[in-house]
């Protein structure tokens, strides 16, 4: 009589030469070369893996190489509706190029520290490289989630602090000559730049624009834009009313010009949604002579416009999206000009008249300041 293989002892087969192995343990099922060409050292080589597997030494999985991570990463992105999917292939391509067909388990810190070290190498900045690392550090959870490999399988991933937080910023008149001079050869990024410089909002933001959120009760009336909490970063709901003839309102309008009613966009090309437009961008910049300014640049823009604009911070932040002050604070960068102006505004203050008083100070009226107050001041 043929005798029964006992259940989960798993089983052997041959594959040319070499005998392989299949086995099943709570669910899980993997297949793996023991690298063996005869049978009874294949079958030793089974009980070891059946029992690492037992003492929890060893994932019942075995397929965890890194193509198979990317696909649990892109699928938990999917799950949970990530904006950043469509940046995700970008993010990833250095690790696969790096890392290849590796197993994860075989990813160790050394190997980690010297994907850092190249990627520096090549030029890439620390906060570039921190995006990619904690893309490795999610898919190698989520293995662990899926039973491909056990926690002590990760290996420790010290992301690099960045230290190259982005500065550039454009003032009104360098906008307005790269606004009508650099972007007229992509005439569907004048009104989604004006818009974004003029609000702040994140490219996302800018880009799922639609129509239907859209509200204005009569030509020239004041124009409300509703975002619901699903539509933001934030995720808290957020009103945005522009008054005629301002910059967010004109961009608006701009927009309505070239409006198509095949296209829900407000923002679009040609009748479709505008999903990158790196390469033009890229090209509008190295003409004006700033190949490092980036879209992301408006929105430290509208913050810094706003406060020297004297719009309350609070204000600011709901227009802009900012949820913490210290986001807000980051973003609104302090020029040169703007500290060399507080000095001759502190000395101005200071500084005694012929009877040993202080004088008005004359920039005050522009710097918010009335001439009420220089007043009361000059008669103290």
């Amino acid at each position: 009589m043929k005798r029964r293989r006992e259940r989960g002892a798993g089983h052997l087969y041959l594959r040319g030469e070499v005998w392989w192995a299949r086995i099943s343990h709570r669910g899980m099922r993997a297949r793996f070369s023991t690298g063996k060409t005869d049978v009874a050292e294949a079958r030793e080589v089974l009980k070891d893996r059946l029992a690492e597997i037992r003492l929890g030494q060893r994932a019942a999985r075995d397929d965890d190489r890194l193509p198979t991570l990317i696909g649990l990463l892109e699928d938990d992105y999917r799950a949970n509706n990530r904006r950043t999917l469509s940046d995700l292939p970008r993010t990833v391509k250095r690790l696969r190029e790096f890392f290849g067909r590796s197993r994860a388990r075989e990813i160790t810190t050394s190997e980690v520290k010297r994907y850092t070290i190249r990627r520096r190498e090549a030029g890439a900045a620390d906060a570039t490289i921190a995006k990619e690392l904690n893309a490795l550090r999610r898919m190698l959870r989520l293995a662990v989630e899926d039973r491909r490999l056990l926690p002590t399988d990760i290996p420790k991933i010290t992301v690099p602090r960045p230290r190259n937080a982005r500065q550039g910023f454009l003032d009104p008149d360098e906008f307005a000559e790269f606004h009508a001079r650099h972007l007229a050869p992509y005439p569907y990024l004048q009104p989604m730049a004006r818009f974004t410089y003029a609000t702040g909002w994140r490219k996302g933001e800018v880009l799922g624009l639609l129509w239907r959120k859209v509200h204005q009760s009569k030509p020239g009336a004041d124009t409300r834009i509703v975002l619901d909490a699903s539509d933001v970063k934030e995720q808290q709901a957020r009103v945005l009313v522009l008054a005629p003839g301002s910059a967010g309102y004109q961009a608006i309008e701009e927009a309505r010009v070239h409006r198509r009613p095949d296209c829900p966009h407000v923002f679009h090309r040609d009748g479709k949604p505008i999903r990158d437009f790196y390469g033009a961008w890229r090209k509008a910049a190295a003409t004006f002579g700033r190949p490092n300014l980036y879209f992301h640049d408006f929105r430290r823009c509208a913050a810094r416009n706003m406060t020297q604009a004297g719009v309350p911070e609070q204000v600011a932040m709901k227009i802009t999206g900012h949820k913490t002050r210290e986001m807000f604070d980051r973003y609104n960068i302090v020029a040169e000009d703007d500290v060399r102006e507080a000095g001759l505004r502190v000395e101005d203050y200071t500084r005694p008249d012929s009877r040993g008083r202080l004088i008005a100070l004359e920039r005050g009226t522009r710097k918010g300041h009335s001439a009420s107050s220089s007043a009361r001041r000059g008669r103290r």
